[in-house]
Formats: C-alpha cells, structure tokens, sequence
C-alpha cells in the first residue's frame, strides 16, 4: 500500500503542476511498478485494479506517453478479469460477490479502450 500512496501523490502533483506534468507522471507509473511487484499475488489479484486506474490517470495526465499507460492499464485490467472467476471470493471470514467486481472491472476497461482509441493509439 505505501507504493500506491507514494504514487497517487505523485498523480495529485502531476494535476496541479503543467510544467512538470509528464515527469510526474512517470514517477507515478515508477511507484504502481513497484507496489505491483510488492503485492502477494492471491487467487483475486485486486490489486490490478488499483494498478490500472492509477496507469489510466497517468496516462490521461501524460502528453509524452499517454498511450504506453493506457496499455499498461488495459494490460492491468485484463490481467485482473482472469482472475475474478467464480461466484465469490472468501478471505479472512469475509465473503465477496465477484459480479459487481467484474462489472466495476469490465467497465473501466472500456472506459480506458475507448480513450486509448480517441487518443489515436495503435
């Protein structure tokens, strides 16, 4: 979790400062690689999730690189829908339904394909 925090403040500076935006940007990505080669990979590896939405931003943030965040986003997100099988998922006593999960998921990867595809990726 530090990792993701680390990165979502680089994400909030990136908004705010135009003149270093990319940059920040980039050391936002920097910090999801890390938080996503420091998590426990489980059956339900939401941290892909989190990974993705964090690459959409940077990518949305980005003029230098917006297309490689978008694919590593759409890469994350995909990743996570391989994952999320099953009705439900149990962890320390606590049982989740995986539907809404997958719905949450199936949406923001359209989101992120769809930008990607407006943004003139290929």
């Amino acid at each position: 979790m530090f990792y993701e925090q680390i990165a979502i403040a680089y994400l909030m500076k990136a908004s705010k400062d135009a003149a270093h935006t990319d940059e920040l940007a980039q050391q936002a990505v920097t910090y999801f690689d890390k938080y996503l080669a420091a998590r426990q990979k489980n059956d339900i590896d939401i941290e892909l999730y989190s990974a993705g939405r964090g690459f959409e931003s940077a990518g949305d943030l980005s003029t230098k690189n917006r297309c490689l965040y978008y694919e590593r986003a759409i890469r994350a997100f995909n990743e996570e829908a391989a994952s999320i099988q099953g009705e439900s998922y149990t962890a320390y006593g606590t049982t989740i339904p995986l539907a809404p999960v997958r719905e949450e998921n199936r949406q923001s990867l359209e989101g992120v394909q769809a930008k990607y595809a407006k943004a003139g990726c290929k």
